[in-house]
C-alpha cells in the first residue's frame, strides 16, 4: 500500500486564502453585515465584529448597516 504524504502548511497558501475576504466587493460585505447588524441581539454582539479588522470597520459603519442596526435595537 502507497504511503501518501500529507502536505504542509505552507504560508504562500495562507496569503492565499486571506486574499478571499479582500476580493469580496464592499456591497457585499455590506449586505451581510446589513443582515447581521438585524440578526444581532444586542448592539455588543455586533460591536465585536467592527474589532476583527479594518475593513469590516469601516464598512460597518456604512449607513445601510447602521439604520438596520438602529432599526433592531427600537423593536
Amino acid at each position: 500500500m502507497p504511503y501518501k504524504k500529507r502536505q504542509r502548511f505552507l504560508p504562500e497558501m495562507a496569503a492565499e486564502e486571506s486574499d478571499l475576504f479582500d476580493s469580496l466587493p464592499d456591497d457585499l460585505v455590506i449586505s451581510i453585515l446589513s443582515k447581521l447588524s438585524s440578526s444581532a441581539g444586542c448592539p455588543s454582539d455586533f460591536v465585536n465584529i467592527l474589532m476583527t479588522c479594518k475593513r469590516l470597520n469601516s464598512l460597518a459603519l456604512h449607513p445601510r448597516v447602521i439604520r438596520r442596526l438602529l432599526e433592531n435595537v427600537r423593536h
